[in-house]
């Protein structure tokens, strides 16, 4: 498949002249949908009767808005290198949830993500209305997961009212992305442009941290009195009996350590439609 498209890449650029033609900067925007499946999670709900309900469900981080910045120059009047910059904002989602005597938990989550592009734009030329197509490597440059759990608590047990906050921070990662549009030009210098659009990207878990732990019946911080190994968490590919964990190693297990745990995969992945403008900065 790579040497498929490496040809015809090579095709396009043997086609034309390899003269620079333009150097253009194109902004965008678009209201994004989760693609591909992610995390199940099994939710509860069990009411007074002992009636039981369990449903499953999916995290998927992708969906919410997506900000774009490129720069692309024009090799021809067909093939184009573009660098670009790209912010997710995701939306609030609930991750997990359980209703049971004595206990409600409800947890949502949710991503802030910057992500750099590197890619190529191939396009069927002219000087109105054209097609086009893009696709390249995507890569997260800074940003975390937040997650947000409430933790209501009623007797047998002590009562209490909880907030938790946590970040979770990924291991490095390589995403796609990949679009197929129309543009039109308003003038010598400016285009509008619309894309249907997917970015694929999945991220493994690096580390966790508990920013915040709060007893939202009298307002009061908890977090000074967590233990290391209750506030921060590693994720790891493979643990043992001589990892840091509370059920394999119990008899060892370090408060003052951070808590070791299997890596897991989040999904970022997304599909939209975006609308976009560029400006053409020099044009041959």
């Amino acid at each position: 498949m790579r040497t498929r498209f490496t040809l015809f890449v090579l095709l396009i650029l043997a086609s034309s002249s390899l003269q620079a033609q333009e150097l253009y900067l194109r902004l965008q925007g678009s209201l994004t949908t989760p693609a591909t499946s992610g995390i199940v999670e099994v939710s509860q709900i069990t009411d007074s009767t002992g009636y039981t309900r369990q449903h499953n469900v999916v995290t998927t981080l992708g969906g919410g808005l997506l900000f774009g910045i490129d720069a692309g120059y024009q090799f021809s009047e067909n093939f184009a290198a573009e660098l670009g910059f790209q912010y997710l904002a995701s939306n609030r989602i609930l991750a997990k949830e359980t209703i049971v005597p004595s206990l409600i938990i409800a947890a949502h989550t949710y991503t802030r993500m910057g992500q750099a592009t590197l890619g190529i734009a191939l396009n069927t030329g002219g000087t109105g209305l054209r097609g086009f197509t893009r696709m390249g490597a995507l890569l997260p440059i800074f940003g975390a997961t937040f997650i947000e759990a409430k933790f209501i608590l009623s007797p047998p047990f002590t009562p209490s009212n909880t907030l938790s906050k946590t970040r979770n921070d990924g291991k490095f990662s390589i995403g796609w992305y990949g679009g197929m549009g129309v543009e039109y030009p308003l003038g010598d210098k400016i285009r509008i442009s619309a894309e249907v659009s997917f970015n694929y990207l999945r991220v493994k878990t690096n580390t966790q941290t508990i920013l915040e732990r709060k007893d939202l019946n009298t307002g009061e911080d908890l977090t000074a009195n967590l233990t290391t190994s209750e506030r921060e968490i590693i994720y790891l590919d493979e643990i043992n009996s001589n990892s840091n964990n509370r059920e394999l190693n119990s008899g060892n297990f370090d408060i003052d350590k951070p808590e070791e745990l299997l890596a897991y995969t989040s999904n970022y992945s997304n599909a939209g439609l975006r609308i976009g403008i560029a400006f053409s900065l020099f044009k041959k």
